[in-house]
């Protein structure tokens, strides 16, 4: 696990200049005439604000594990991360989903690149988080009818 993160957080540092070079080139352009290069740019930039979310949630479970069991290796005992997949999906499609709303937002507005490109990363880095307090939620509210329904009080 610890290696897939530091992959993870490698890919995350090489896709950000990158990332970074193209939303400046590409997002300047008026609604009308938003191209192919403009929505992959807010999918990569959103995509990588969501990545960053999603490897700061898995960082700060595991940081918690370590607290509670010093000197232990540190297990996440987090719901969560149970389902990675469906997890990391949550992230990613929170993060997509208001990065685009912020990219039309600021296209409206008319901002110049650079602030378009800085906040659809703090809206997708922000929509990460509020799909994350909704999985929560959500799972709250699903073992809790499962529970239920097996005969357990939740």
């Amino acid at each position: 696990m610890r290696d897939a993160l530091l992959v993870l957080r490698a890919l995350v540092l090489a896709l950000w200049p990158i990332t970074v070079l193209a939303a400046g080139e590409s997002l300047g352009a008026t609604l009308g005439a938003v191209t192919l290069a403009d929505w992959l740019s807010l999918a990569v930039l959103s995509g990588v604000s969501g990545l960053v979310a999603l490897l700061h949630r898995v960082r700060r479970s595991f940081e918690a594990a370590a607290v509670a069991v010093p000197g232990a290796l540190p297990v996440a005992d987090d719901r969560q991360l149970i389902d990675w997949r469906l997890f990391a999906a949550a992230h990613m499609a929170g993060a997509m989903f208001v990065g685009c709303i912020a990219f039309l937002l600021c296209e409206a507005a008319d901002l110049n690149s650079f602030l378009e490109a800085a906040g659809i990363a703090l809206a997708s880095w922000s929509g990460a988080k509020m799909a994350d307090r909704w999985a929560d939620a959500f799972g709250d509210r699903v073992t809790g009818v499962i529970g239920t329904r097996g005969g357990q009080q939740p």
